[in-house]
This record gives structure tokens, C-alpha cells and sequence, in this order.
């Protein structure tokens, strides 16, 4: 699979999840602990994949 096309598909998802989250939860301190939590889950994301692409590139 193309890394870059998943790697967008999973970046216009992102912000509607968050969208629905913010939205479902009325306390505004829940909300912004939310939104930290997967904003920080999908920098990681992006870092083990760019660490991943790096693995692969130095193994060939």
C-alpha cells in the first residue's frame, strides 16, 4: 500500500473525529483534554512512520 496515500487518507479523517469528539462531550476541559490526547496519539503516529520509512530506506 502507498504510505503517503494512507498516510492522507488517515489525515482527512482526522479532523472530523475530533469535530464529532469536541462536539459530544459538553465539558470544555474534557474536550481540550481530548482533542491533546489525539492530536499527541497522531504525532506519534506520524513519527513511527517517518522512523519506520527511515528503517527501510537504510535497510536497502
Amino acid at each position: 500500500m502507498d504510505d503517503t496515500r494512507h498516510s492522507d487518507a488517515e489525515q482527512a479523517l482526522f479532523p472530523p473525529i475530533l469535530e464529532g469528539a469536541k462536539a459530544a462531550v459538553a465539558n470544555p476541559l474534557v474536550a481540550r483534554s481530548f482533542e491533546s490526547h489525539w492530536k499527541a496519539r497522531h504525532r506519534r503516529n506520524l513519527l513511527e512512520a517517518e522512523q519506520q520509512s527511515t528503517l527501510a530506506d537504510s535497510d536497502t
